[in-house]
C-alpha cells in the first residue's frame, strides 16, 4: 500500500492537510482498475477556512490518485467534519 500526504504551510505553520492511501484490490464492476485511494486527514485550520485551501489540497490529492492509476476515490467525514 502507497500513501501520500499533502499539506498547505503559512508563516512556517501548517495550516491545511489531505491524505490519501493506494489500495489495490481485485477489479469489480464499480472500479475496473482496482485501485482505490480512500481520501483522509483533510483539515484546514479554522482561522483559514473559507479562503480556497482545502480545495488546492484535494486538487493536488486528486491529480496524484489519478497519476497513480486510481479508478475510484472514497470520501468520508468523521463527527468533527461534519456541520452541525
Amino acid at each position: 500500500m502507497k500513501s501520500r500526504c499533502s499539506f498547505y504551510e503559512k508563516e512556517e505553520k501548517i495550516i491545511g492537510t489531505s491524505g490519501m492511501s493506494f489500495i489495490e484490490k481485485p477489479p469489480y464492476f464499480g472500479c475496473p482498475s482496482g485501485k482505490i485511494g480512500p481520501l483522509s486527514s483533510m483539515f484546514t485550520d479554522p482561522d483559514y477556512r473559507r479562503m480556497g485551501i482545502a480545495k488546492g489540497l484535494l486538487h493536488r490529492i486528486v491529480e496524484e490518485a489519478r497519476e497513480y492509476g486510481c479508478g475510484t476515490i472514497q470520501i468520508t467525514a468523521s463527527d468533527l467534519g461534519v456541520k452541525a
